[in-house]
Formats: C-alpha cells, structure tokens, sequence
C-alpha cells in the first residue's frame, strides 16, 4: 500500500521531471538556433551567446538531475549500505 509520504514525493519528482523535460527542450532549441545563426553567417557573438546557453542549460539539466533524482535524502537510513567496505570486501572485487 502506498501511503501519502510516498504519494506526495511521487508528485513532486513528476514536478522535478517537467522542469527538466522543459531545460532540455530549451537546450535543443538553442543548439538549433545557434547551428542555424552559425549557417546564416550572423555576428558571432550572436552564435557564441546562444551556444554558451545551451552548454549552461545543458550543465543545469545535469545538476538538478544529480541534486533530484540521484541524491541521497539527508533523513533517510541506509544502514549497511552507508557503511564503508572494509579491506577484505574490497579485494574481493
């Protein structure tokens, strides 16, 4: 049975999820604007500025995907699986 901590965190990821959908279109559309500026020949500047921001959008997507979906809650146990191996465990790689 899902209870409504899981619920509500469930919604909130679907949240997270919209955002990053949203970045990476952004992302795209300026590769394409920036591919397309570059064949029309337009000021440079112009073309530079827009493929920096989709490089910046590209490292944001990263580290809200890092910071969401890929992070450890800070109140939640993880007993053995936070602990470090030791030697022997390691070895046995």
């Amino acid at each position: 049975m899902v209870d409504r901590d899981d619920q509500c965190r469930e919604g909130h990821l679907r949240e997270v999820d919209r955002v990053l959908l949203y970045v990476a279109e952004a992302r795209l559309k300026a590769e394409e604007i920036a591919a397309r500026l570059e064949t029309e020949q337009a000021d440079e500047r112009f073309t530079v500025a827009v493929r920096e921001a989709a490089e910046a959008m590209a490292a944001e997507h990263k580290r809200l995907m890092n910071a969401t979906f890929y992070s450890v809650p800070a109140n939640r146990d993880l007993g053995d699986l936070a602990q470090p191996p030791s030697g022997q465990e390691r070895m046995a790689v």
